[in-house]
């Protein structure tokens, strides 16, 4: 006679909790308050800080919930090599 399946239990992913607490606003705050107070210089998409900001305003709830579902598709980047005297 077989024995009976347990009940499934729903699970959390450990992983999932975790990136919903990185993703909290709190948490954000924190780096970015720092990089506006070095003066964080434009990235590769060339948003100085403002710029960022109001674009985060926008579509920074897009994007989180992009995250959290692992929908979010970042950009390629663009690389550049530099060559080094040991070939390295």
């Amino acid at each position: 006679m077989t024995k009976p399946a347990a009940p499934q239990r729903e699970v959390e992913d450990t992983g999932s909790a975790l990136l919903e607490v990185m993703l909290t606003r709190a948490n954000l705050q924190c780096p970015w308050k720092r990089v506006k107070a070095n003066k964080g210089a434009a990235g590769m998409d060339g948003l100085d800080i403002a710029q960022t900001t109001d674009y985060l305003k926008v579509q920074g709830p897009e994007i989180r919930q992009q995250l959290l579902q692992g929908r979010y598709c970042p950009s390629p980047v663009r690389r550049v090599a530099i060559a080094k005297p040991d070939g390295g």
